[in-house]
Formats: C-alpha cells, structure tokens, sequence
C-alpha cells in the first residue's frame, strides 16, 4: 500500500502541524503588537480586568510563542502558554460569535495540547522535555 510506505515520515508530522500553528500565531501576535490600542480598545470593551496589561500580555505571548514553535524551542511551555490564551479566548471572545468563530480557535486550542503532551517532535531545535530523543542517564551506584 502507498500509506504504509509513508509511516518511514511520521516524524514529519509535528514539524508541519508546529510550522503552520506557529505561523498562525506569530501574525497574529504581530498584529496585536503593532496594533496595540485597538486590542486594548477590545478587551476594554470586553470589561477585562487590566485591559492594557492584558493586550501586551497576549500580543507578546502570541508573538515569542509563535516563534518558538516554529523553531522547535521549548515547545511544551510556548504551547501551554498558547493554550492558556486559546482558551481566554474561547471562554471570553469566541464563544458568544457561534460555531464558525469558534472552530479555528479550538483547533488552536487542541493543537496547543498535542505539543504540551508530546512535546516538539524529533525536528525541534531544543525540545525542552522530549525524553524520547534523549537518551537515558545510567544512575552511578
């Protein structure tokens, strides 16, 4: 079968499914980030709790996380990170939009959780606790 001749690349995967959630999230962090006050005008309008802090908080995070996924560099923490802010904006923004807002953000959201779980795949620059790469430390006696 031609699928089973692919199984020799599925180390690829992660890499391709970090690349393109990493590009999402640095354009989006972009944007907030060079927008700035529109994003504090947003989440003030949302009656956010220290809209400011907030918007450079998640503007700042969607940025630096997007690029340490793609470059493979402590992808557990950026993508729990990202998920915290997935989640935010789930719970806080998309929810109310209805389902078409809301499909992007959980595919986000599931795929934040499939880095804190497996962590940034055999093509991560540093992978901060891929143990399946490392390998094992003989204890001394």
């Amino acid at each position: 079968m031609v699928l089973h001749r692919l199984e020799k690349y599925n180390s690829f995967a992660p890499l391709f499914l970090r690349l393109a959630a990493g590009l999402i999230f640095l354009v989006a962090g972009w944007g907030k980030v060079t927008n700035i006050e529109n994003v504090i005008g947003f989440f003030t309008s949302l009656n956010l709790i220290a809209p400011t802090v907030l918007a450079w908080i998640v503007g700042i995070g969607e940025l630096l996380g997007g690029i340490l996924l793609l470059a493979g560099i402590y992808t557990r923490y950026a993508a729990g990170f990202l998920a915290i802010i997935m989640v935010g904006a789930i719970a806080l923004v998309q929810a109310a939009n209805g389902w078409n807002a809301l499909r992007l953000d959980i595919m986000l959201l599931a795929t934040m959780l499939y880095f804190v779980f497996a962590g940034g795949g055999k093509y991560s620059l540093l992978d901060d606790c891929n143990c399946e790469h490392k390998p094992e430390k003989k204890k001394k006696k």
